[in-house]
């Protein structure tokens, strides 16, 4: 009976007289309440918990986009680095530089035109293509000479490169102490620039070799 309305109702409207009555009526209410809303509360509660959670994580949308940002960041730096790089080295070896994208022009010139020729002699396309990149490399080493150039530093850049480095320091050259190294090595086709040469320690150019610079090298008084 205490579970039915009519008594929930008759209780409601004596509680005000009646303590006992009050007592009744608010432990059918209470327990009607929470068998009806007791899951539910609880599965609020534990959203709200996870929710918490949730945004607290990695995996919240904010900290999401803030990592992907950073992400992107990172990535645009990364290529500015090398593309700074890639233009230090190819500013040293122009020469070779230019060398390299003039054979490539020739050479995907001849190949495009001797396909496109092949082709219109109804050659098979695997054999027109093939015939056609031997005649495209052929091309570009026969028409394009590789650049000759000495080791040797013309004396008017040798007396440049130790004023810079050395008299400008108050320093005097040394051939016992100091050398004159290409930055970009020679036999990786760096040229004989002012920009390319530096003096340095006798020691540190025999350690170097013929390696590549580092990134670090070129901000390297």
């Amino acid at each position: 009976m205490l579970g039915s309305s009519e008594p929930h109702l008759s209780l409601a409207g004596h509680w005000h007289s009646n303590p006992l009555a009050h007592d009744i009526w608010f432990y059918v209410s209470t327990r009607q309440v929470g068998m009806s809303f007791g899951l539910s509360f609880r599965k609020w509660e534990a959203e709200q918990v996870c929710l918490s959670v949730y945004n607290a994580s990695a995996f919240s949308p904010c900290f999401v986009m803030s990592t992907t940002l950073d992400i992107k960041t990172v990535i645009i730096v990364i290529w500015l680095i090398i593309g700074w790089y890639i233009y230090q080295i190819a500013s040293r070896k122009t020469k070779a530089v230019w060398f390299k994208t003039k054979r490539l022009i020739v050479s995907l010139v001849c190949y495009l035109t001797a396909t496109y020729i092949l082709s219109q002699q109804r050659l098979p396309p695997i054999e027109a293509v093939f015939f056609g990149a031997l005649a495209g490399l052929g091309s570009a080493w026969l028409l394009v000479k590789s650049p000759t150039e000495t080791r040797r530093i013309p004396k008017a850049i040798r007396r440049q490169v130790i004023a810079r480095d050395l008299t400008s320091k108050g320093l005097t050259w040394d051939p016992a102490k100091h050398h004159i190294d290409h930055l970009v090595p020679f036999s990786r086709g760096g040229d004989n620039s002012l920009r390319n040469l530096r003096v340095i320690e006798k020691q540190r150019n025999l350690r170097k070799g013929g390696r590549m610079p580092r990134p670090l090298d070129f901000l390297r008084k």
